[in-house]
């Protein structure tokens, strides 16, 4: 995120660190890490090809090898609905609490299916997420 002062942001850092206290609990991992945090915002932005704030990386594993970007005008739309960024957390969550591996979470989110049931337009999300696999 560019700075907990930016009001959008401060909202989606909220939203996600309420989910991971009090609905993932000790089985996800989540970290808000500020340009204020040079040397790891740094860090971050070379390896996952940040560019704009805030967004999103998620992966099924600890080395994040294989992730998902979601950008921020995605988590902006999903911000703009009641609860829509904590049903989109708890689904990806699930998907891969439940043995999805983050190449199946990939295909999913890249389908109109998955995206009506979060109340969003596949159309008008797809360009907002990237996927990254390392060989």
């Amino acid at each position: 995120m560019s700075g907990i002062n930016q009001e959008e942001e401060q909202g989606i850092a909220n939203e996600l660190l309420f989910w991971k206290t009090f609905l993932a609990k000790h089985s996800a991992r989540v970290i808000c890490i500020q340009s204020s945090d040079r040397k790891e915002f740094r860090c971050c932005s070379a390896s996952f090809g940040v560019v704009n704030c805030p967004t999103l990386i998620f992966s099924d594993g600890p080395n994040m090898d294989c992730f998902v970007k979601i950008d921020p005008q995605l988590l902006s739309k999903l911000a703009a609905q009641k609860g829509g960024l904590q049903r989109f957390f708890t689904k990806m969550h699930s998907l891969v609490e439940n043995g999805q591996n983050i190449l199946d979470v990939q295909l999913m989110l890249d389908t109109e299916r998955f995206w009506t049931g979060l109340k969003l337009v596949y159309k008008e999300v797809k360009s907002l997420i990237s996927f990254k696999k390392d060989l």
